[in-house]
């Protein structure tokens, strides 16, 4: 697989690393960060990045979120469809995430603003909605939270 984005940090274990990678059946993103929070926060930016190229946006509205699920890959899979279906109800290109997940539960907040008519034509949607999750920490001590959307 290549990737068709990627946001890489100076360094691996920085905040912020993610990828999405296209396959003809399926689009996986993966994110990575020394604290699961971090991971779940660098998944958002990658969700973000797939629904419109973001160039330029602002931190200036706050979306505060907080559910619980079963488990941290459940969590995943609420947490990127809340943030995509968010931002095509509100019209919101996100910019920036805080995230603390706590076992069963996730509080976070997405900052960003609404988007203008111009902008309208490049937000996308995700491609048929999260479909499996993936969170674990790898031998490296980073974790990984990572998501396939499609069939």
């Amino acid at each position: 697989m290549t990737p068709m984005a990627r946001n890489d940090a100076a360094s691996p274990l920085e905040p912020g690393n993610w990828e999405i990678l296209r396959q003809p059946q399926h689009t996986l993103l993966q994110a990575y960060a020394p604290t699961l929070d971090g991971a779940f926060a660098a998944a958002a930016a990658g969700v973000a990045s797939l629904l419109g190229d973001g160039v330029g946006l602002r931190a200036l509205q706050p979306l505060h979120l907080q559910f619980d699920a079963a488990g941290p890959e459940e969590l995943l899979l609420e947490w990127v469809d809340r943030l995509a279906r968010e931002a095509t109800v509100r019209g919101i290109g996100f910019a920036r995430f805080a995230v603390a997940v706590d076992t069963c539960r996730l509080r976070a907040t997405a900052w960003g603003e609404a988007l203008d008519a111009a902008s309208a034509p490049r937000r996308r949607g995700l491609p048929d909605g999260a479909r499996q999750a993936r969170v674990r920490r790898l031998d490296d001590g980073r974790w990984l939270a990572q998501c396939r959307f499609g069939a």
